[in-house]
């Protein structure tokens, strides 16, 4: 119980001292408000425009073809290219030449034809979150739009 009373004791002295130290409330207090506002406005309004991608279509169909097309079309989206193995599309992400790389499996148009749910691989490059997310609700926009056509 003597040790509790002794640490109160310092808890309460430090807070005085803290209190009568207007750097430190500044820094405490006003620092992170400040800091909150800043922070915000950088961002506020912030759309990503043209970010590039890569593709990877092994299926090569006209299905992915039309995707491929939606996903060019899209304000936030520019397509550079295509590419032939995930070993290069990691060395883009890496390099930041493409900030994502969408794959589409072989056998992608006939999964669909069979009327079962085909998969889309999309791989971000996560270093900018605010460009990653925009894109990724970019991408999703462009496959919801092309599941509901």
């Amino acid at each position: 119980m003597k040790n509790f009373n002794t640490i109160k004791k310092i808890f309460i002295r430090e807070l005085r001292l803290v209190s009568k130290d207007i750097n430190i409330i500044s820094v405490v207090l006003l620092a992170p408000l400040f800091y909150s506002f800043f922070y915000g406005s950088i961002y506020y309004n912030k759309v990503e425009t043209n970010v590039e991608i890569s593709i990877m279509d092994l299926d090569n169909s006209a299905t992915s073809n039309k995707l491929i097309r939606y996903l060019d079309s899209h304000q936030s989206i520019s397509v550079i290219g295509k590419i032939s193995n995930l070993e290069e599309g990691n060395k883009e992400l890496i390099s930041e030449e493409s900030k994502a790389i969408v794959y589409f499996p072989k056998g992608f148009e006939e999964t669909l034809k069979k009327g079962k749910r085909g998969e889309i691989k999309i791989y971000l490059n996560g270093t900018r979150f605010l460009v990653s997310n925009d894109l990724n609700k970019a991408i999703n926009e462009v496959i919801g739009y092309a599941n509901a056509g």
